[in-house]
């Protein structure tokens, strides 16, 4: 399949697999990143996923566009992970971002509503942290 030109300049592509393409970019790059994919007419993120990989985390945004499915991957700091929040430029990011807030510890600056929505009150901090003593491992 061939990808719009515009994702594949957004960072280095990684993997390309029938309609989907995934690129990671670098945390300096984010902000800029996520409005030119939303002035591409994008107004939904359709998922963030999470993932403690040990030595940082890694945050994955999906979009689906004109039948592409779209992977952004950014690394983050595992001692303070923190990145901007996308809600103001995609409302449905809120969720995901309580979501991996509550799982992961993921600090979304500027989103205010991050309280949990999963987890019981007695539930472990941060459960699929590695380092989180009850959450997941290798």
């Amino acid at each position: 399949m061939s990808f719009p030109e515009w994702m594949r300049r957004m960072g280095k592509v990684y993997k390309e697999q029938g309609s989907s393409i995934f690129v990671e970019i670098p945390l300096s790059g984010f902000e800029r990143v996520m409005k030119l994919i939303r002035s591409h007419g994008i107004a939904v993120v359709n998922a963030i996923s999470g993932y403690d990989s040990g030595k940082n985390i890694e945050i994955l945004y999906h979009f689906i566009h004109t039948g592409v499915v779209l992977t952004v991957k950014v690394k983050i700091s595992r001692k303070n992970p923190s990145i901007p929040s996308l809600k103001e430029l995609f409302p449905s990011a809120d969720i995901f971002e309580r979501e991996n807030h509550e799982m992961l510890g993921i600090n979304f600056k500027g989103n205010k509503n991050l309280k949990p929505i999963l987890l019981a009150e007695d539930s472990p901090t941060a459960p699929l942290r590695k380092d989180s003593g009850k959450g997941c491992s290798d």
